[in-house]
């Protein structure tokens, strides 16, 4: 499948309804008017579109979720707020232009209106990167990472996303990764493949799409204390990702405020750096 361009990238975010040059459009789009979505619930980017483009020696880090929570909504089109704004919208268009060159938007930071345990999550993302990257203050390093998800459609739970949503969405993430070429994969999410195509397409996590998309390798666990739940690091060998890394972590809604989560990413780090 042929690498998507950054002019098409950046009209499926500004336009919506062009979906992916690489889908079939009419299937897309079926899909979603079949199951009561419409394009004011795809949320591509969770960072201004040129974060997004290619760069001539590829990304430091991305940071992949599994799709945008919270209850699809239709805001009027004056509701959409600029940078900087409290208020609340799903509707993204001209959303991220107004945001200063020096100070990218970053949703995990900026946006003040998720819903349910959304703060939560936000201040679970902080403290990964604050530990990961030994830095007091994460700002700096989640601004100039890009954000996004294996799946831009919005549902309350994973489990909603219908199987040929989520197969047209791997497709795209790995567009959109290849694109990139991160030197580091940091997963929200690491549930397990299945072992056959279908099961496969049950397992709604970042790490699951990397395991299957780049074939990882040197795959190393660590538990979170005394519990069946852990960190997950593995190396991709597909072409153009070759030697790029992946921390998958347990997903950050439900484990990032556990206290046994910044000692093992530290453990963690530890293998990352030091393994040969």
């Amino acid at each position: 499948m042929a690498t998507m361009s950054a002019k098409d990238l950046e009209e499926w975010a500004n336009e919506i309804a062009g979906t992916m040059e690489f889908c079939s459009a009419s299937s897309w789009k079926r899909t979603v008017n079949r199951h009561g979505f419409d394009y004011s619930n795809i949320k591509p980017w969770y960072n201004p579109r040129w974060m997004f483009e290619p760069q001539p020696s590829g990304v430091d880090s991305v940071f992949i979720g599994i799709n945008p929570g919270g209850k699809p909504e239709r805001p009027g089109p004056a509701s959409a707020p600029k940078c900087g704004d409290n208020t609340c919208s799903h509707d993204r268009q001209s959303y991220y232009d107004d945001c200063p060159s020096d100070a990218p938007y970053n949703d995990w930071l900026d946006a003040r209106c998720w819903q349910g345990n959304g703060k939560l999550h936000q201040q679970s993302v902080k403290r990964v990167f604050s530990t990961l990257f030994d830095v007091e203050n994460p700002e700096n390093m989640m601004r100039s990472t890009p954000f996004f998800n294996v799946c831009p459609l919005r549902t309350e739970d994973a489990s909603q996303i219908p199987d040929c949503v989520w197969k047209e969405s791997l497709a795209w993430c790995k567009s959109v990764l290849d694109q990139l070429q991160p030197r580091l994969i940091i997963c929200d999410g690491n549930t397990e493949p299945g072992k056959t195509y279908w099961s496969m397409l049950k397992s709604r996590s970042p790490w699951a799409m990397l395991k299957m998309e780049y074939k990882l390798e040197r795959i190393r666990c660590e538990k979170l204390g005394k519990t069946n739940i852990s960190l997950k690091f593995g190396e991709a060998t597909v072409a153009p990702l070759e030697g790029t890394k992946v921390l998958a972590l347990p997903h950050l809604s439900r484990y990032g405020h556990w206290q046994s989560l910044p000692p093992a990413i530290h453990r963690m780090k530890e293998r990352f750096f030091t393994d040969s």
